[in-house]
């Protein structure tokens, strides 16, 4: 360069340059102490942004939203609470004496002292009749269990000489007595036995010609059911037998030639039914006065009398005497003043007459004296103006007899 070109600035040119460039004096930079600052705001003149909190300020600002200070909060004792419900304010929930009563005289109840002397008669009442019902169950267990003269409650069934073993020494079976045992030949166990509360049901038994071993039955409270035993000839051994509430229901002995036996029977509470006995010659039931359901005598072919029946008084229902291929009389019936129902006798070949069906004094339902072919029209005819005369309005049927 040449020597005349200055290259030296002086202060004052330094100076202008800088103040020309937006540059600041030494003298005019921040010091950075906080002491410099202006402007500052309230909350930070402390020297923080006012997040310390005098307690005065605190309380204002608690009590500003609702807080309450610690002498008011609830110190949890059962003492400081208020409005407490009666029935707990004792400390708990279980009534007193007094405040039972309180309530049960409230509902319209009755202390002890105050009930009816009758309702406490009959609640003493009450408790004898428990005695008394403890005492019956007591005597029911010994009887059971005792071996001699008891009573058998309930129904019984004799299948084998093992159950008819069973029932020996009894008196009594309060319910059925079934005996149903094919290879039984006398019923000798049952010589204890008065009564049969029940049904009496002889059924199947093929070896037994009688009823020996019965003899000292005298009631029985159901039916007396003799049924499809192959070699019983008689009843005999019921002789002591006087009470049936039920029937009798004599049915397919096919052995049976008589109903001797049951000579002392007086009345029937329901049917006598005696139906298909092949062998039976004759009925002989001489005491029976009343029948409380129906008579019925059918299909007994080898039947040649009914003398037995002369005590019969009266008949409930039905009188049914049919298809008994050598029955030539109905002279038992000569006590007959009543028949609550029908009356039929038909198809009796050998029947002649039906003289002993003139006591009939009142007859209720309708005559069928029809198909016996051996009786005479005339005979019929004399029998329908009886019944007439004495006020039967039923119809009466003729058809079959003979032309005599």
């Amino acid at each position: 360069c040449a020597d005349d070109v200055d290259t030296v600035l002086t202060e004052d040119e330094v100076d202008a340059m800088v103040a020309d460039n937006g540059y600041a004096m030494a003298s005019e930079v921040f010091s950075t102490s906080f002491l410099d600052l202006t402007d500052v705001p309230d909350g930070l003149l402390d020297g923080d942004d006012d997040t310390q909190l005098t307690e005065e300020q605190v309380d204002a600002m608690v009590a500003d939203n609702g807080y309450a200070m610690a002498a008011d909060a609830f110190g949890g004792l059962w003492g400081s609470l208020i409005g407490i419900p009666d029935d707990i304010a004792d400390g708990d929930d279980v009534l007193t004496e007094d405040d039972v009563d309180t309530m049960v005289a409230d509902n319209g109840y009755s202390l002890a002292a105050d009930v009816d002397p009758q309702i406490s008669a009959l609640l003493a009442e009450i408790d004898a009749l428990k005695d008394q019902y403890a005492e019956l169950e007591a005597t029911a267990e010994e009887a059971t269990s005792s071996s001699v003269g008891t009573i058998m409650y309930g129904n019984y069934s004799i299948n084998n000489s093992v159950d008819l073993a069973g029932l020996e020494g009894f008196t009594e079976v309060t319910g059925d007595l079934t005996i149903r045992a094919g290879d039984i030949p006398n019923f000798n166990s049952l010589s204890s036995l008065t009564r049969v509360g029940g049904h009496l049901d002889i059924t199947n038994n093929d070896v037994i010609t009688g009823l020996d071993g019965l003899n000292s039955l005298e009631s029985v409270g159901g039916q007396l059911i003799v049924y499809d035993n192959d070699s019983i000839t008689s009843l005999a051994g019921l002789e002591s037998l006087s009470t049936v509430g039920g029937g009798i229901e004599l049915q397919n002995n096919n052995a049976l030639i008589s109903t001797t036996g049951l000579g002392s029977l007086n009345s029937l509470g329901g049917v006598l039914f005696i139906y298909q006995n092949e062998a039976l010659a004759s009925i002989s039931i001489n005491s029976l006065e009343t029948v409380g359901e129906y008579v019925y005598i059918a299909y007994n072919d080898s039947l040649s009398s009914i003398d037995g029946l002369n005590a019969l008084e009266s008949i409930a229902q039905d009188l049914n005497v049919s298809r008994n291929s050598m029955l030539a009389s109905i002279d038992g019936l000569t006590s007959l003043s009543e028949v609550g129902g029908n009356l039929q006798v038909r198809y009796n070949d050998l029947l002649a007459s039906i003289e002993s069906l003139h006591g009939i004094t009142a007859m209720a339902g309708d005559v069928y004296v029809e198909n016996n072919p051996t009786l005479c029209r005339s005979a019929v005819n004399e029998f329908f103006d009886i019944l007439r005369s004495a006020g039967f309005t039923g119809s009466g049927h003729d058809g079959g007899s003979a032309d005599c």
